[in-house]
This record gives C-alpha cells, sequence and structure tokens, in this order.
C-alpha cells in the first residue's frame, strides 16, 4: 500500500486496513486522518481519525449489492465527524466531514441518476446535516447567550450553505418533466434566551 499522509489542517487519502472482530472475523476497512496541530519541533501534535467503515458491510444498502457497486464506482462515505463540536477546531472538522459527506452524497446522486437508472421516474434523498446542526448550536446562535454567538451562525450559515450546493447541482436535471421538491418533517427555534443555557 502507498504511504499516506496527513498536514496539518489537511485531511489524508481513504487509508485501507483490515480489522480482527470478534471471533477472528476479519474486516477490510478504510477511514482517514486530519491532522490538527504540530509542534514546532515535530515533537508532538495531534490528529483526528474519522469513524471506521467496514468495507465488507452492506446492511445499511437495499438492495446490498448496490453497496459494493457504489463503493467501486463513487468511493467509500465518509462519516460526520462528533469530536468536541464545541471547539472551534472540533466545529470546523465537523463542517468539513459534512461537506465530504454531501459531495460523496452528489457523487451518488449523479451516478444512479446518469448511469444506474437514466430511466428513473423519483429520486428521493435525505439531507439531515441542518437537523443536527440545529440541535447542537442553534441556541448558542443568539447574540447575548453565548460570547461565540457569531461563530456558531455561521456555522450554521455554512451547513445551509453545503445544502444549497447540493441543491444547486441537481437543478441540472429540471426540465418540463422535472421538479425538485424540498421539504423538511419540522423547523427549528433557539430555546429562550432567558433560560439555562441547554
Amino acid at each position: 500500500q502507498a504511504q499516506t499522509f496527513a498536514k496539518v489542517d489537511e485531511w489524508s487519502d481513504w487509508i485501507y486496513d483490515q480489522f480482527v472482530l470478534e471471533g477472528d472475523v476479519k474486516a477490510r476497512v478504510c477511514y482517514k486522518i486530519r491532522g490538527v496541530e504540530l509542534s514546532e519541533d515535530g515533537s508532538k501534535g495531534k490528529f483526528y481519525l474519522s469513524h471506521v467503515l467496514n468495507l465488507d458491510d452492506f446492511s445499511h444498502y437495499y438492495p446490498q449489492d448496490l453497496g459494493l457497486e457504489l463503493q467501486k464506482e463513487v468511493g467509500p462515505l465518509l462519516c460526520f465527524a462528533n469530536c468536541a463540536p464545541y471547539d472551534p477546531v472540533g466545529m470546523n472538522i465537523v463542517m468539513e466531514t459534512f461537506e465530504e459527506i454531501y459531495d460523496w452524497q452528489w457523487r451518488v446522486t449523479e451516478y444512479l441518476l446518469d448511469k444506474k437508472e437514466p430511466d428513473w421516474d423519483l429520486y428521493y434523498t435525505h439531507l439531515h446535516a441542518i437537523d443536527l446542526i440545529n440541535h447542537w448550536y442553534l441556541s448558542h446562535t443568539v447574540e447575548g447567550w453565548d460570547d461565540n454567538w457569531q461563530v456558531y451562525q455561521e456555522t450554521l450559515h455554512r451547513i445551509y450553505r453545503t445544502m444549497d450546493r447540493y441543491i444547486g447541482q441537481a437543478m441540472k436535471y429540471l426540465d418540463d418533466d422535472t421538479m425538485i421538491i424540498i421539504t423538511s418533517d419540522h423547523a427549528a427555534i433557539p430555546n429562550n434566551p432567558n433560560l439555562p443555557n441547554p
């Protein structure tokens, strides 16, 4: 296997490995690392290790053989980070992973609609990041509630830009016979600023 590097503030390429699971069962896996900080003399540093993806588990695909096909044609899916989400560095890593997820999801969309099922009638996708970001950060965006409210507000705007990018790309499929419907199962509002910080 070729060497893989991760610099500070940058992600490595996919690292492919093999893990031993329960009962000596071996599984092909992949993951990424991201440099976080490094001392000037290189004697110590920090890095983020992504969730590990089991490349042999297609239980979350239907039909399951589609998982292997997408793995070959589009590549692995990076899971969103949940590392110190209220720390500015951790928050940025969380957002970087969401951006990569929706880049992957767009490439899957193109593959399915252009190559796999070009005669499609209905395509549905679920973009969940806005919900998660609202749960984590929305109450912190209220001025006076949190000293870093502007940072949280920009993070909220950043996830909307990420979703907007996906929707903008999807508009290439609009024609006289096609429409795009964007809907949500619920809205979101911050907690009352007079209540204790969540």
